[in-house]
């Protein structure tokens, strides 16, 4: 159903907590390790690797324990309201540096725990904003709203920390404390905003709709890693926010030492975004008209040619240029993968019985993370081969004699060929990726709406034999959930009702890409269903 303004924008306020780690962390963090903290590239690229295995096994876990969490307060609720302060601790000490004469592998070790902390809270906050969409609403075109919102949330948000982070840190005499204060009122921003959430929505779960057996979870991680769909939707929303954040990464050095004026990162920015969110209600607009698989195609294109374009930008107003065309595309990077998850988790609920929001927003988050995980772990090695070297100003007596014999912003022409191809090449090969994950998503609009109806009535008729007996042991069998198609468990037939035919959506399915419809063989009992 439809869902009130207010919640959207709760929804989309808990989005921002996440959006101001990645707008932050994707411009200055980087930068801040290597040329505030001092710490080598290579240790930077270790931190990125080690943070993104610990994700991998951190992000599903706090998913599926979101799941399977009961309260007063609801299954999501608590999560926001306990990790709150914990995020806010751990972010403040990320930012803050440690002194000059600490050797390499402290400042490595003091890093790592700050950005494992900041992605355990970051986790615990986001797997709940996403899994409370599917919970509240069923409605195709309603969760592309919603994902909108949220977006939009993330962008304002978003550039409003990265211009107030840059404003204090361009130009200062003293960027340790200036990171140091920005990172204390951004903190506070994350706590009162996942505090704000907690105290405004309600969820809508009810456990006598859900399946009364339980998954393993072992045996859940084996069904979601099976499950097609979400396969697509994940890695497209791995590579998208890969290409972002190996721009987002690069491009204060870009600023620094190809275009000769670092304080150009604030206008590149501004333009980003701001059309970013110019762009944002065409994108939606377009969502409820067309299939969403073609609007990333569409925007996603455009994102492609302007990432590539940069590669040959020689002066400030061409990258103003190319800034404004990125930020107009790059909605949909993010757009659509929101708005498909909740139609992945509805499908599982029809294979399943449970309802595992949790544990699929948990790989999804992982799947962002990976993104900056990679882009950042593979700047850094790319730098560290093509012979970066830090600022003799803010690292001179941490690094080798070669540093001090350098003027401060002066780079190789190899690196400076590097910095070219991690803001343009490399993020439109990530790009292409993304575009081709999409194009084989198999869930069209008319599946998804008879996906939902099926839900509905299953979760009635559990409701109701739950009530006339409490024993859950004639439940569906769990290891039965993965079997061949020929076994699949199809719709019963009084749940389907005797007008169904006619009660169909009446809107013309578009045509399937042949990656999603050859051997889709998860599929064929929803074809049966139609």
């Amino acid at each position: 159903g439809r869902l009130p303004l207010h919640v959207k924008a709760l929804l989309g306020l808990g989005e921002s907590i996440q959006g101001i780690f990645i707008t932050i962390g994707g411009y200055f963090l980087n930068s801040f390790l290597l040329e505030t903290a001092c710490i080598d590239p290579v240790y930077v690229g270790l931190i990125q690797a080690i943070q993104g295995v610990f994700d991998a096994m951190n992000d599903p876990l706090i998913g599926t324990l979101s799941d399977r969490t009961r309260t007063r307060w609801g299954r999501r609720r608590p999560w926001l309201l306990f990790a709150a302060p914990a995020l806010a601790l751990f972010y403040f000490g990320l930012w803050n540096a440690l002194p000059a004469d600490v050797p390499q592998y402290l400042k490595f070790l003091y890093a790592l725990c700050m950005y494992m902390g900041v992605s355990v809270g970051i986790t615990s906050i986001q797997v709940q904003i996403g899994a409370l969409v599917p919970e509240l609403t069923d409605n195709y075109d309603e969760r592309t709203s919603v994902s909108g919102w949220r977006f939009a949330m993330m962008i304002i948000v978003g550039l409003a920390a990265a211009v107030s982070q840059s404003s204090l840190v361009s130009g200062s005499l003293d960027p340790a404390s200036s990171y140091r204060l920005s990172g204390g009122i951004l903190a506070a921003v994350m706590w009162a905003s996942a505090w704000a959430v907690f105290a405004g929505i309600r969820e809508k779960w009810h456990a006598q709709e859900e399946s009364q057996k339980r998954l393993a979870f072992c045996e859940s991680v084996r069904t979601v890693l099976q499950n097609r769909a979400f396969l697509c939707v994940a890695c497209s929303y791995m590579c998208g926010p890969t290409a972002v954040v190996l721009i987002q990464s690069n491009f204060y050095m870009f600023s620094k030492y190809i275009l000769g004026d670092p304080d150009l990162l604030s206008i590149l920015m501004s333009c980003a975004q701001g059309f970013g969110m110019l762009f944002l209600p065409v994108w939606v607009l377009m969502s409820t008209r067309f299939d969403k698989r073609f609007v990333f195609m569409v925007g996603g294109t455009g994102f492609l040619l302007a990432l590539t374009a940069i590669f040959f930008v020689q002066s400030a107003n061409q990258a103003v240029i190319l800034a404004c065309m990125c930020g107009s595309c790059v909605s949909t990077v993010y757009l659509v993968p929101y708005s498909l998850l909740p139609d992945v988790v509805d499908e599982d609920e029809l294979r399943t019985g449970k309802r595992r929001e949790g544990l699929f927003v948990g790989f999804f988050t992982t799947a962002l993370k990976f993104s900056a995980t990679s882009a950042l772990t593979l700047t850094n090695l790319m730098l560290k081969a093509f012979g970066y070297t830090a600022p003799v100003a803010t690292c001179g007596a941490e690094f080798s004699e070669k540093v001090d014999t350098l003027e401060e912003h002066a780079q190789t022409h190899e690196v400076l060929l590097c910095i070219r191809m991690l803001c343009s090449l490399v993020p439109a090969l990530f790009m292409l990726v993304a575009i081709m994950c999409v194009w084989c998503f198999p869930i069209t609009r008319r599946i998804q709406v008879e996906n939902a109806r099926l839900v509905a009535l299953r979760r009635h008729k559990r409701a109701t034999e739950l009530a006339a007996n409490p024993d859950p042991s004639d439940a569906p069998n769990p290891n039965d959930v993965m079997r061949s198609t020929a076994t699949s468990e199809e719709p019963a037939a009084d749940e389907m009702p005797a007008d169904s035919a006619d009660s169909r959506p009446q809107q013309p399915d578009r045509a399937m890409p042949p990656c999603a419809s050859d051997g889709a063989s998860a599929y064929t009992w929803v074809e049966a269903a139609l």
